[in-house]
């Protein structure tokens, strides 16, 4: 995403990356959370979609459906979810 980006905004899709030590097995269990800051704290989340990569091994790639809002204004009310594979 470039810097201009402007991050959990609605009909925005969002790419986040990162690294980490590698995993034994693919994710199986996501959970998100908002801290429900901010002026409009309220994030809809219709999927998350994991890539793992390690060299010389197998891409692997996880979705989680969500299609449920992270808010306290808006049903479920809840401020974190869980989802399995």
């Amino acid at each position: 995403m470039g810097s201009d980006h402007n991050y959990n905004e609605n009909g925005n899709l969002d790419i986040f990356t990162g690294k980490e030590r590698c995993l034994p097995s693919p994710v199986c269990l996501l959970t998100l959370t908002s801290d429900g800051s901010g002026n409009k704290p309220g994030w809809y989340v219709d999927y998350v979609e994991v890539t793992t990569a390690k060299i010389g091994s197998v891409r692997t790639v996880q979705n989680f459906s969500v299609q449920q809002w992270l808010a306290i204004d808006e049903s479920p009310y809840e401020l974190s979810t869980q989802r399995n594979c």
